[in-house]
């Protein structure tokens, strides 16, 4: 599992400043380093050479600061610090192009949220009052996702959230100064509740943690099961940090449910997988998501069941194998759907702030809607427009034995890929989004200069 040590709970990390050669180095434009000419980078050239070309004094300027808010202690540690590794790649490859905004280059401040909604906010907002940065990303859960999108709103910071599922962050709790780069619960749940029903049964007993992703993929998921004609035979919800789940399968295997549904993530998902295991269950398995960094600390072999992802390690996609080439670079691992978000929202959020050629929070949230993206998979995504919310194509996957492998640390084989637009919600389907983002005023950010191209 991915190194889960970190900086004590509200801790500031401040990574260490580099030259440009090491920037370059990074980012694999070095003899000797993996060349990889990162996706944005190919599509955003000719806006950044322009930039840099007209900045003759852009090592004088201040740096763009991003923010980054993540859990590297706790429960999602693993996701966590795969989250950042991905954002600070990003960074490194758009510092090796010249910066943005006319030559700044891009510096990283940290703040560890421990999974913990209270801490996440409060390091968004020491992050923005204290820190100055300019944009922030980051954040697994979705309790505190909602809590750091709450400080950004009032603080008129703007925000790209990294993880967090629940579909509330771009629907009734929406902000205009929130957008979300993964895939809302119920784009997931209508990619995997049909295949999961196919190899499994319909008759389902769920196990789901008690937090705002728990409930609500919960929810996403029951919905589409019946739609679909299946039923819910029981549905038992744990505290998130649950180890013991032995009640819970006990309940599953005499409740003549055809699948055990585990809709948990990090820790918990990983206890309740071994514990499936040992207690030796007939029933089918699955869960709304899971990915390499759980799989891991399951282990070969033992990983089973079908599951739902914003992107795997076999999607076949030029642009996918630079990333995972990038990734195994920098880190010496298998590139999962963490490192995945944590490029994809890093990359997003600083070169919507070169499109807007300001930091101002209502310049650049006019530049990243309807903004269309490389989403690293076959069809390209975008940004909508009336709730912030990313639209591409979410995975359908199933673990496979090790001896299947095409890769190190494949674990999982994808089955089905959804449309973005056929699984996203609907106007009508999320009208509360629509009217919360149409009706806020972005608030002017106190004693704050934006920066300009």
């Amino acid at each position: 599992m991915d190194d889960q040590s970190g900086p004590p709970r509200g801790r500031q990390v401040n990574p260490p400043s580099f030259t440009r050669r090491e920037a370059l180095k990074r980012a694999g434009l070095l003899a000797g380093a993996v060349v990889i000419g990162g996706p944005t980078l190919a599509a955003c050239s000719k806006s950044l050479d322009k930039a840099s070309s007209g900045s003759s004094g852009g090592k004088n300027k201040a740096p763009v600061l991003l923010g980054i808010v993540d859990p590297y202690t706790g429960p999602f540690a693993a996701s966590g610090n795969s989250q950042t590794q991905g954002a600070e790649l990003a960074v490194a490859e758009i510092n090796a192009a010249g910066g943005i905004l006319g030559g700044r280059m891009v510096e990283i401040r940290k703040r560890d949220d421990a999974t913990k909604a209270d801490v996440g906010g409060r390091g968004a907002r020491e992050l923005i009052q204290q820190d100055g940065v300019d944009v922030i990303v980051g954040v697994v859960s979705s309790a505190v996702g909602l809590a750091v999108s709450e400080a950004c709103s009032q603080l008129g910071c703007p925000l790209v959230l990294t993880g967090a599922h629940d579909d509330t962050i771009t629907g009734t709790a929406a902000h205009r100064t929130t957008f979300r780069v993964t895939t809302e619960s119920i784009m997931i749940a209508r990619v995997v509740v049909g295949p999961l029903m196919k190899a499994t049964g319909n008759k389902w007993f769920f196990i789901t943690a008690d937090y705002a992703y728990g409930l609500g993929a919960e929810k996403a998921m029951i919905a589409e099961l019946t739609k679909a004609g299946g039923s819910v035979v029981a549905a038992e919800h744990t505290p998130l940090g649950t180890s013991d789940f032995s009640a819970q399968l006990t309940k599953a295997r005499g409740s003549g449910a055809t699948t055990v549904v585990l809709v948990l993530y990090g820790a918990d998902l990983i206890a309740a997988s071994k514990q499936y295991n040992e207690f030796g269950l007939k029933q089918g398995l699955g869960g709304h998501l899971n990915g390499l960094e759980m799989a891991v600390g399951i282990g070969p072999d033992n990983v089973h069941g079908i599951y739902g992802t914003p992107w795997n390690a076999d999607v076949d996609t030029p642009a996918s194998k630079k990333f995972i080439d990038a990734i195994k670079a920098k880190t010496g691992e298998t590139a999962n759907f963490r490192h995945y978000l944590g490029y994809l929202a890093a990359r997003e959020a600083l070169m919507g702030v070169d499109r807007a050629k300001s930091t101002d929070a209502t310049k650049w949230v006019a530049a990243m809607e309807g903004h269309k993206f490389d989403t690293l998979k076959e069809h390209e995504g975008y940004w909508r427009d009336w709730d912030h919310q990313a639209v591409h194509d979410p995975l359908a996957i199933e673990a496979i034995p090790k001896a299947d492998w095409k890769f190190d640390n494949q674990y999982f084989k994808t089955i089905a890929t959804a449309e973005g637009d056929k699984v996203a919600p609907t106007k009508e389907e999320n009208a509360p989004g629509l009217q919360r983002i149409k009706d806020e005023k972005i608030v002017a950010r106190a004693g704050y200069a934006p920066k300009e191209a």
